[in-house]
């Protein structure tokens, strides 16, 4: 009886533990917000096999969209001109977490306008991550993912961004 009573509290334990560590949901309280525009609408467009490349600290050059195997080369004319990847939230609001779904963003910077000066929410080096979550509590009505360099050994010298969701603190 006493041996019984024990392998079920073991895998209740057991059971109740991977419940715990799997759970990999948002919480509740965080609300998405709706209306963001992106520099490069990929990004925000809900869509995981579209991305777009980011802009690289003190660069200059066009980049390409990628959706597919329907890509554009890196200099071909229609391809755009590399900016920094801005989200701009529809009002100001207080951000709880920002999520970024990227492959290859290996040092970066996350940034957000308060006010009118642009403040340093988090700084990654050597990332490895391609889901990443940035806590910080912040009213803003901008939102900015500048990248030092990419993954040194991808195909695409420039990282790119999957994609970019925003939600509200609760």
């Amino acid at each position: 009886m006493f041996r019984q009573l024990w392998k079920f509290a073991f895998f209740a334990c057991v059971f109740a533990g991977c419940a715990v560590f799997s759970n990999s949901q948002l919480p509740r309280d965080y609300v998405p917000i709706a209306g963001l525009v992106c520099s490069s609408p990929e990004m925000v467009d809900g869509d995981m096999d579209t991305s777009d490349l980011v802009y690289i600290e003190g660069t200059m050059g066009v980049g390409r969209k990628n959706k597919g195997i329907n890509t554009l080369q890196l200099n071909s004319p229609v391809a755009h001109l590399i900016t920094p990847t801005t989200v701009q939230l529809p009002k100001q609001s207080e951000v709880g977490m920002i999520i970024i779904y990227a492959k290859d963003l290996v040092d970066f910077n996350v940034l957000a306008k308060a006010d009118e000066e642009w403040r340093e929410l988090q700084r990654f080096r050597n990332n490895r991550r391609k889901r990443i979550v940035v806590t910080t509590p912040v009213v803003t009505n901008m939102i900015r993912v500048i990248a030092i360099k990419g993954y040194i050994g991808s195909k695409n010298p420039r990282p790119s961004i999957q994609e970019i969701q925003v939600y509200a603190k609760p």
